[in-house]
């Protein structure tokens, strides 16, 4: 879902302050169930809480529902209603009337009538669940099926996820429905190539800070950020400026393969470089958090950020 975290960047959301009465006792919970505990004291936090989410909830729908990927734009639902679920509720008691709603799923799938009910009326797969009527008009579960016989036969399961013969996308609905799939294709279970930074410790702005260098590569000419795990001196920076002076970088290599033998505490025994940045790679442009004038320009013509202007980017670089 990556267009979902693209839409959802640099968002910042708060709900809409409740009563005083409210805030005070909201401040003293710690977890959605401190909150429903609350709210059974006091029924008026449930209705602020509820009210101070309208306006984040509504913004969020509307920032979701521009997003149109493969020309098809995404919808929005409101979750269920009390009224709802009390509906719901009535229609399992149907099976079996000893389910409630603060029961467990494990407890409810351990009563004899919902698990008969399960096996004859409903299919569970990762991505699905469906229910639907079984062939036998004196079932005791629900009423005879009304479809004419030949249209109730073509009401099927939801299909599972099947890839095409590339292995690179994925089939569409109206060619799987109706036949027999299995969850071999699942996304989560597809083997990903693991590729990690390699560096013995997670690189970030505060590694990147402790060096403030770049090293260029020689193939695509783009600078690379130098990481380290401690903050380097002025006369150890002049030593590393010097050394990579004598070094023809490309991406995906190591700064350790240019230690000289026999130099364990040479200077690049202490920085480091992502070897998962190949030359392919574009610049990895994250949010500059840092200044520093030993940073290569990202440009030299006007550059806007979040709507304000840069002529100098000097000051700016990449952390990643």
């Amino acid at each position: 879902m990556l267009i979902l975290n693209i839409c959802l960047q640099a968002l910042g959301i708060m709900p809409k302050e409740m009563s005083a009465d409210s805030e005070k006792l909201l401040e003293r919970c710690n977890s959605m169930k401190d909150i429903r505990e609350a709210a059974k004291k006091s029924p008026q936090l449930k209705a602020d809480v509820i009210e101070s989410l309208q306006q984040p909830e509504s913004l969020i729908s509307s920032i979701v529902q521009q997003l149109e990927p493969k020309d098809e734009k995404f919808n929005t639902y409101q979750s269920a209603t009390k009224q709802e679920i009390t509906e719901l509720l009535n229609h399992i008691h149907q099976i079996d009337e000893n389910v409630s709603v603060s029961m467990p799923k494990r407890k409810v799938l351990q009563s004899k009538e919902m698990k008969e009910f399960y096996d004859q009326h409903m299919a569970k797969k990762k991505y699905a669940f469906s229910v639907k009527k079984c062939a036998d008009t004196n079932s005791k579960y629900h009423k005879p099926q009304r479809l004419p016989e030949e249209v109730f036969k073509e009401v099927h399961d939801l299909p599972d996820p099947v890839l095409t013969s590339d292995g690179l996308h994925y089939k569409p609905f109206h060619a799987l429905y109706g036949t027999n799939t299995t969850e071999r294709d699942m996304p989560s279970l597809q083997t990903k190539t693991k590729v990690g930074h390699e560096l013995p410790f997670n690189p970030s702005a505060q590694t990147a800070c402790r060096v403030r260098h770049t090293i260029e590569c020689i193939g695509c000419n783009k600078p690379r950020v130098l990481h380290s795990s401690k903050k380097f001196k002025l006369h150890e920076l002049q030593q590393l400026e010097a050394a990579l002076d004598n070094v023809d970088f490309t991406c995906g290599s190591t700064l350790s393969a240019f230690i000289p033998d026999g130099q364990k505490n040479y200077i690049f025994a202490r920085v480091f470089v992502r070897e998962d940045f190949q030359t392919s790679y574009g610049n990895p442009i994250l949010f500059f958090s840092c200044f520093s004038s030993n940073m290569p320009p990202l440009c030299q013509s006007r550059y806007s950020i979040r709507g304000k202007s840069y002529r100098n980017m000097s000051n700016m670089y990449y952390l990643f």
